[in-house]
């Protein structure tokens, strides 16, 4: 029997019955619906990550209200209340026992998940944060807008350094490589790999549709193995590069724009081989055989 949980309260349980897996679907979460204008209004999540060992959610609304769900002790407990709305959610290390949530106002709040209350806010950004990245060893994040990237120190929790982009805006950035890279992908669709310690410039990939109308990289991901990195945006395409050779290997055709419009996110799964996407209308794999790589 699949249940459905409202996060009606500040705690609570998230299955009212022993969870049936042989269907793949097991529960829908939702907030409570608000009252706007006379009219009933659910409230819609902006983010959610899963912790490093995979068995809590954290999830921030609309309204920028925090939510750990804690999958294998079946409960859910409230970690902020009403701020401004959220945009993105990274979970911290597994030692560290912190997320970090980016809201509307270009802040990025702290919060100790085992003390439940929020230790830092970090200020830089003048526009909403759209991605966040956290480094290996869990030392260093990562954070994107449309004004700047910025690396902050999480030990000291200050800013260290601010990475420019030139006339363009980044889409995303993440460490890579056992976390010695950063790579970044910029609204011209270049690629900028980074040295993540001493920031020096690497390399620099160029767009793979030169001139393109339509952004062909706002996504992307890098395999567990370092090997290959994927990307995609609003064009129908799938690329794939060999990260070493730093070459453009091949481009996989999408579904039709009917039915797939783009891709929003991408992640490699462990096997560096399989790559599930999310595009804006339907879910999608695509395995990457040994034929295929070339």
């Amino acid at each position: 029997m699949t249940s459905h949980t409202t996060l009606s309260s500040s705690f609570g349980t998230i299955f009212r019955d022993v969870p049936d897996v042989e269907g793949g679907f097991i529960t829908s979460i939702k907030n409570p619906t608000i009252k706007a204008g006379g009219l009933a209004k659910a409230v819609p999540f902006r983010a959610v990550d899963f912790s490093f060992t995979g068995d809590v959610i954290t999830t921030v609304d609309d309204r920028g209200v925090v939510v750990l769900l804690y999958i294998t002790k079946n409960r859910y407990a409230r970690l902020a209340g009403q701020q401004a709305g959220g945009t993105a959610v990274k979970a911290g290390t597994a030692a560290k026992k912190e997320v970090y949530i980016a809201l509307q106002d270009g802040s990025v709040q702290v919060y100790n998940t085992h003390q439940m209350s929020k230790i830092a806010t970090l200020k830089g950004h003048r526009s909403p944060v759209r991605h966040m990245s956290l480094r290996n060893s869990g030392s260093e994040l990562v954070t994107v807008s449309t004004d700047c990237i910025l690396l902050w120190d999480l030990k000291k929790l200050t800013r260290k350094k601010a990475l420019g982009t030139g006339p363009n805006s980044a889409w995303q950035a993440e460490y890579a490589l056992d976390g010695n890279v950063l790579i970044t992908v910029l609204k011209d669709d270049s690629f900028w790999l980074w040295d993540a310690t001493s920031l020096e410039l690497l390399k620099k990939l160029e767009p793979p549709i030169p001139g393109s109308s339509q952004p062909a990289c706002r996504a992307f991901c890098v395999s567990p193995d370092g090997a290959w990195m994927v990307a995609g945006g609003t064009a129908p395409l799938l690329f794939v590069w060999d990260l070493a050779a730093a070459e453009l290997l091949y481009a996989l055709h999408l579904p039709t724009p009917h039915t797939v419009y783009g891709i929003v996110q991408l992640h490699f799964m462990p096997d560096s081989q399989t790559v599930a996407g999310l595009p804006a209308a339907h879910a999608l794999q695509n395995k990457l055989s040994g034929s295929e790589r070339g």
